[in-house]
C-alpha cells in the first residue's frame, strides 16, 4: 500500500506544492515590509538588487525617451503624469537615482549582465515589489519543477516506481539549496533549469539550444566561463560559436532602447563592479569555496586565491576531458549517457574551483545527484550510497538548524557544501566505471 501512494505522482506534486507555499509565505513575509503608508518595501535581500536594478534601468529609458513613449509599450506606464512621479523612495539620492551598477553599496550589489536587468523589468512593472517577489516565487516554483522532472526523466526507461523515488531523491537532496534560493530571491534555481537544458541538449547533440542556454547562464554568472575550455577540448565548434554569438546577442539587446555608447558605458560597469565586489566578498563567513579556505590559511593575497582556483579548474577541466575519452573508447555505454555526466562533471568542477560560492549558487547540483540517484536505485551499489549520504551531509545538514545545536560543528561549517560536492563528484566516477 505504502508503494502504491509514494509510486504516484500527484502525492509527489502535492508536497511539493505545499512545500513550496509555505516555504513561499515564510520568506515573503520576511522579505516585504510595510512602512508608515502601507506600502510594500523591500528589506535587504538579493531580490532587493535584482528589483531595483530593473527598475532603474526601466527608468532609463524612460528619462532617456521622455517625450517619446518607448517603442515596447506593455512594459512601461503611459501615463507622463505617473511617469515622473515613480521614484525609488528612500534608497538612492540625487548622485546616485537611477544607477545599475552602484559601487557606494557595501554589500549588495548587481553584479549580473544588463540583460538580465532588462529581462527582469516586467516584475517591476507596477512599482510594486511585492508584486514582483509574488511573481518572481512563482517563477522560481515552476522552474524548480520542471527541472526535477527533466533531470529524473533523462535519466532514462525506469520502473513507475524507481522514477517517483528519483523525484523525491532529488527533491529531498536538493531542498537546503532551493529553500536559500527561495530565502534570498535569488537566480540560481533559472541557472539550474537551464543547466538542466543544456544536459539535455548536449545529450542530443543538439548543440545551438545548449549555446544558447549556456550563454544564458553566463549572463547570470561569469564564473561558469571555464565551460568554454571543455568544450574547445572537446571540438564541439558549433555550440561554442552559439555560445559565444548568443551572449552577445543577448548583451547588446537593451542597446535598442539605451544607444551603443549607453550600452557599453553599462558592460564596463559590469565588469568593474565585478572586479570591485567579488573579492572584496571573499573573506565573508557564508562562502563555501574550499580554494579560498586553504589559500587563506597560508595568504590572504587576492591573486594567489585567483591564481589556485585558475590552476586547480583548468587541471580538472583537463583531467575530466582526458578520463572521458578514455572511458568512451572502454565502454560500450550510450553517448547521451557519457555526454550527461560531462555536464554534471563540468558543473561540480566549477564550483568547487570558484573563489566565491555561496550556498545559493549550489543549485544547480540537482544534475548530477539525478544522475547519481538514478543509477543506484537501479545498481544498489554500497560506495554510491556511501558517497551520496556524505553529499547529503556536508551539503543539506552540516551549518544548519539541524545541527546549529552540536558543539564544533560551526567550526566546519564553511567549505561543507563542497565538500558535498566532492563527494558527488566521487560518486558520479563511480558511477561511470560501475558500468563500463
Amino acid at each position: 500500500m505504502t508503494k502504491k501512494i509514494f509510486a504516484g505522482f500527484p502525492f509527489f506534486l502535492a508536497v511539493f506544492i505545499i512545500t513550496s507555499l509555505a516555504a513561499d509565505i515564510s520568506y515573503y513575509n520576511r522579505v516585504i515590509q510595510r512602512d508608515s503608508d502601507g506600502k510594500n518595501e523591500l528589506c535587504y535581500s538579493d531580490f532587493r538588487v535584482f528589483w531595483y536594478a530593473s527598475f532603474n534601468l526601466h527608468h532609463h529609458i524612460l528619462l532617456d525617451d521622455y517625450y517619446n513613449p518607448p517603442r515596447f509599450i506593455p512594459l512601461w506606464f503611459t501615463s507622463p503624469a505617473l511617469r515622473k512621479s515613480v521614484k525609488p523612495i528612500a534608497l538612492f539620492n540625487e548622485e546616485t537615482k537611477y544607477k545599475l551598477y552602484d559601487t557606494s553599496q557595501e554589500f549588495y550589489h548587481y553584479r549580473y549582465s544588463p540583460f538580465i536587468a532588462f529581462l527582469m523589468m516586467p516584475l517591476t512593472f507596477r512599482n510594486d515589489p511585492g508584486l514582483g517577489l509574488a511573481a518572481w516565487y512563482l517563477i522560481l516554483n515552476s522552474l524548480f519543477l520542471v527541472t526535477i522532472l527533466l533531470t529524473a526523466s533523462a535519466a532514462g526507461a525506469s520502473p513507475p516506481v524507481i522514477k517517483t523515488f528519483l523525484l523525491w531523491g532529488i527533491f529531498i537532496g536538493t531542498l537546503r539549496f532551493y529553500l536559500t534560493n527561495i530565502a534570498l530571491g535569488q537566480t540560481d534555481i533559472v541557472i539550474a533549469f537551464l543547466c538542466a537544458v543544456l544536459t539535455v541538449a548536449y545529450s542530443k547533440r543538439r548543440d545551438m539550444v545548449a549555446g544558447v542556454c549556456y550563454a544564458l547562464v553566463l549572463h547570470f554568472k561569469l564564473f561558469f566561463a571555464p565551460f568554454f575550455l571543455f568544450f574547445i577540448i572537446q571540438r564541439r565548434w558549433r555550440l561554442t560559436l552559439t555560445a559565444v554569438t548568443a551572449w552577445l546577442i543577448l548583451l547588446f539587446i537593451p542597446a535598442y532602447w539605451f544607444g551603443p555608447k549607453k550600452m557599453i558605458l553599462f558592460i564596463r560597469e559590469w565588469f568593474g563592479i565585478l572586479s570591485f565586489s567579488v573579492p572584496s566578498q571573499l573573506a565573508n563567513p557564508k562562502n563555501q569555496s574550499l580554494i579560498y579556505r586553504f589559500v587563506s590559511a597560508f595568504t590572504h593575497d587576492v591573486r594567489m586565491v585567483y591564481a589556485a582556483s585558475f590552476f586547480l579548474c583548468r587541471a580538472l577541466l583537463i583531467m575530466l576531458a582526458a578520463g572521458i575519452q578514455k572511458y568512451r573508447r572502454m565502454t560500450e555505454r550510450s553517448a547521451g549517457f557519457i555526454s550527461q555526466c560531462e555536464i554534471a562533471a563540468l558543473i561540480i568542477i566549477t564550483l568547487i574551483s570558484s573563489p566565491l560560492a555561496w550556498t545559493a549558487h549550489f543549485m544547480p547540483l540537482v544534475i548530477p545527484l539525478g544522475i547519481v540517484l538514478a543509477d543506484y536505485f537501479v545498481s544498489k551499489d554500497r560506495v554510491i550510497a556511501l558517497l551520496a549520504g556524505g553529499f547529503l551531509l556536508a551539503a543539506g545538514v552540516i551549518n544548519t538548524d539541524l545541527t546549529s545545536w552540536i558543539p564544533g560543528i560551526a567550526e566546519i561549517g564553511p567549505g561543507a557544501v563542497s565538500i558535498g560536492a566532492i563527494c558527488l563528484l566521487a560518486a558520479l566516477i563511480r558511477t561511470l566505471r560501475l558500468h563500463r
